[in-house]
């Protein structure tokens, strides 16, 4: 039962678990980059809170890993972490 609601919602299908939610055709590493911000945009400003949310989840991961590598603190202008 479980398997065939998920199908009928194509939101966990196995086959394509990311296709659904974030509305790529092609699987993510053989998007191009229209594609995929054509894709991240739709579920931006998706009506359905589910896609949206899970764009502010890629969206706030991106931005941690990127704000938490010492490589770009220069690019910003940040010193780093004050010495104690």
């Amino acid at each position: 039962m479980r398997k065939a609601s998920c199908r009928n919602c194509c939101l966990c299908w196995p086959a394509r678990p990311d296709g659904a939610l974030a509305g790529l055709s092609p699987s993510w590493p053989e998007a191009s980059i229209a594609e995929i911000q054509q894709a991240l945009q739709g579920m931006r400003l998706s009506s359905l809170a589910l896609r949206q949310q899970a764009y502010a989840a890629l969206h706030d991961i991106t931005a941690g890993a990127y704000f938490s590598d010492a490589a770009s603190w220069s690019i910003l202008g940040y010193p780093g972490p004050l010495k104690i």
